[in-house]
């Protein structure tokens, strides 16, 4: 899934804001090797982990805006 695709996902569906859900995506990334050889492409993807990684991550906030 693309990074942008991620976003608008959490951002409509659980309604949270933008930046807090960049934010999500970029803690849930997974440490790159070689990332002078791969580019941009890793960087903008996420992979299935590190999607159901985001998915916990989007439901701690929207857990801490209740309390």
């Amino acid at each position: 899934m693309k990074k942008n695709d991620a976003v608008e996902l959490f951002v409509d569906f659980c309604d949270i804001p933008v930046k807090k859900t960049r934010i999500a995506f970029g803690m849930s990334k997974m440490t790159v090797t070689a990332e002078n050889d791969v580019g941009d492409t890793e960087y903008g993807q996420l992979k299935y982990p590190e999607f159901i990684e985001m998915i916990g991550r989007v439901a701690n906030i929207k857990y801490e805006e209740t309390t």
